[in-house]
């Protein structure tokens, strides 16, 4: 596959954003992701991830961090 030269843009290192930029960046694409604040860090919220959002980070490699810093 021949991707463009110039990076996708994502705006926002949420859950949305970050799982976008891995996504891309698996499939070849040079990805830059903005964030308008300092730090990231807790916001106050806690994420609920349904199974079919744990089977995609199961499948990057990230279970064991979840599970780590994640609460059931």
């Amino acid at each position: 596959m021949s991707v463009n030269a110039s990076p996708i843009l994502i705006a926002g290192a949420g859950i949305g954003g970050l799982s976008a930029a891995i996504a891309l960046s698996r499939k070849g694409f040079r990805v830059r992701v903005f964030e308008r604040d300092a730090a990231i860090d807790a916001q106050g919220a806690g994420i609920q991830l349904g199974p079919n959002g744990v089977r995609i980070l199961r499948g990057w490699g990230l279970e064991e961090g979840l599970f780590e810093t994640g609460s059931m």
